[in-house]
């Protein structure tokens, strides 16, 4: 069975220390022309373990160039900004999109505590009820079976005695 893509996603980040952290979502052509000859690290994988990512893989771009502050970039479908904690809620669109976690004025170094999850796509409402409606069907199908089948010839009136 295939299972289809979330719905919506929701990224949550918190800095560490004092500078403001920014989330930001959207097309990666434009994140890769706004990145252009900047250094920065990208996950590039990573294998997750129930509720936590573990085994993280890194690709690290060299450069020298230094971005503007996100927040002044129109190119952004979805973002937010924060000094505290900051969430960043996004229904997933067609097409090929990166999300970029940074420091609010674009510093390097950016320390955060980051959480991420994703909502099961509208079609499971749709799924658990019609799994409880078959599991209950069997269910009822299966108890009927059994009763009838255990009954000894002495409860049905129709059966003759053996003696």
């Amino acid at each position: 069975m295939v299972l289809a893509e979330p719905d919506d996603i929701r990224m949550h980040g918190t800095p560490v220390g004092p500078n403001a952290v920014f989330i930001g979502i959207a097309t990666t052509a434009a994140i890769d022309e706004y990145l252009d000859g900047v250094a920065y690290d990208e996950i590039t994988d990573w294998d997750a373990n129930q509720a936590r990512v573990t085994d993280i893989e890194y690709t690290t771009h060299q450069g020298t160039a230094s971005p503007d502050a996100p927040a002044g970039e129109t190119f952004w479908v979805a973002s937010v900004t924060g000094t505290g904690p900051a969430s960043l809620d996004w229904t997933i669109e067609t097409g090929d999109w990166t999300a970029v976690i940074m420091n609010a004025d674009a510093a390097s170094g950016v320390q955060a505590e980051l959480a991420f999850g994703a909502s099961p796509p509208s079609g499971w409402d749709t799924l658990h009820w019609t799994s409880f409606a078959v599991g209950l069907l069997l269910l009822v199908v299966g108890g009927s079976l059994t009763f009838f089948g255990f009954r000894s010839a002495g409860d049905d009136p129709t059966m003759p005695e053996v003696d």
